[in-house]
């Protein structure tokens, strides 16, 4: 029978090692799980023990990939997926992370899991591995990942995890597909507006020009827009770049953008949306770091970060610094002016029966189902205003031509 050696990291995240003689690997990795350790390393070749282990997590390197940007959300949601099946299927950490390296396309996703992988073969957790890529891992990951490592529930968090990417996927996908065809619609129609106004009017105006005939003032008005645009879209495109940039300057800003999202929630129909879709991911969000064991506060913390709109991420963390008075969850949210009333009852159930996380969990998926209807109702009013809109402009462009050859055959006749 052969004799295994292993180096791992009990409940309270102490590194430990030792030897058994088993069977298999498999068979290892389940006594190990068994007894409240979790496999870091495994050999069957004496290792060096926790000492140099220690020494060696001592003496890296932070690493800073900086390459967030570059790796799709469905990239990470497949490695945490991926990752999850391989640890439940008995691979050690290490053996999973090994087989993620050779299983993934990107090549920048590629090095990050390879640098996670040898800092976790010298004896980090998952976690502290992670948080050296915070441009990849944002602190709600992180945060789950070490509550998960602490409670010895590394595999059941995963999944949670992976569960709650896809649904956020998932609602993101409903959205643009929902606001697709609109966009299109608008594209489409702008640019058969300027290829009117910069190449068909001109035509127009010259076979005028040379009838010498008087124009409505409605085709003097189209006239003048189309020789704009002919003569000056470069000040047209330095107007529009001019304006981009001041609204990335004032959005970067706290205070512009806090303002601007205040904005945004005053909007009609639009506001409802942002707000529904905010609490929708405020409460899932909340809801899954209770439930893996996350204190209130930090979670608290870490849902504020979550959220993009900066009024709403403010009001989460007054209810943070209240909560740390000694106020109870429900007693700030009965103040406050984004979160429903029906919120803050169900909130405040929940409290009373000791399931906070599973009724704000409740919350999330209710939210999620009236963000998914409100957006298929806002584009189906989009939609034929849309339409509306490019048929008078593309009314107003005919008519005007029209008018002035009106005016000629009503004098030819006459």
């Amino acid at each position: 029978m052969p004799k295994f050696y292993y180096n791992g990291r009990d409940k309270n995240g102490k590194l430990v090692n030792g030897q058994m003689e088993l069977p298999s690997r498999e068979q290892l990795v389940t006594r190990l799980q068994s007894m409240g350790i979790f496999p870091l390393q495994i050999s069957e070749s004496e290792m060096k023990g926790v000492v140099a282990l220690k020494d060696k997590l001592g003496g890296r390197k932070e690493v800073s990939m900086g390459m967030g940007g570059r790796i799709k959300t469905r990239e990470l949601t497949t490695f945490t997926r991926q990752l999850s099946d391989l640890l439940m299927a008995g691979l050690t950490l290490t053996s999973g992370l090994r087989i993620l390296v050779n299983q993934t396309e990107n090549p920048k996703f590629k090095i990050v899991i390879q640098a996670i992988r040898d800092d976790v073969q010298s004896g980090g957790t998952l976690a502290e591995a992670l948080a050296r890529h915070p441009k990849v891992f944002n602190h709600l990951f992180i945060s789950m990942i070490r509550a998960g490592e602490v409670g010895g529930l590394l595999e059941t968090v995963l999944v949670r995890l992976a569960d709650f990417q896809e649904k956020e996927d998932e609602l993101k996908g409903k959205i643009l597909s929902a606001l697709a065809y609109p966009l299109v619609m608008v594209v489409v129609g702008s640019a058969a507006v300027l290829l009117l106004m910069g190449y068909v009017i001109p035509k127009f105006t010259k076979m005028f020009e040379e009838m010498d005939v008087a124009l409505p003032l409605p085709t003097q008005v189209l006239v003048s827009i189309s020789y704009f645009i002919q003569s000056y879209w470069w000040l047209g495109l330095f107007i529009i770049a001019v304006l981009v940039t001041s609204i990335r300057r004032i959005l970067k800003s706290k205070e512009g953008k806090r303002y601007f999202d205040a904005w945004q929630l005053k909007i009609p129909l639009l506001g409802e949306l942002i707000l529904k879709r905010e609490i929708a991911r405020f409460s899932r969000t909340f809801g899954e770091l209770l439930n893996n064991g996350v204190n209130i506060l930090q979670a608290l913390q870490i849902s504020a970060e979550t959220m993009t709109n900066q009024v709403v991420a403010d009001e989460i963390l007054k209810i943070r610094t209240n909560i740390s008075e000694g106020e109870k969850i429900s007693d700030p949210l009965k103040n406050s002016k984004i979160f429903p009333p029906v919120v803050v009852n169900m909130i405040a159930v929940g409290e009373e029966s000791g399931h906070l996380e599973n009724v704000l969990l409740k919350i999330a998926v209710s939210f999620e189902n009236d963000v998914d209807r409100n957006v298929k109702a806002v584009t189906s009013l989009f939609e034929p205003a849309i339409i509306l809109v490019m048929g008078i402009v593309v009314g107003f462009i005919a008519i005007s031509m029209l008018l002035p050859i009106f005016s000629i055959n009503l004098g030819v006749t006459q």
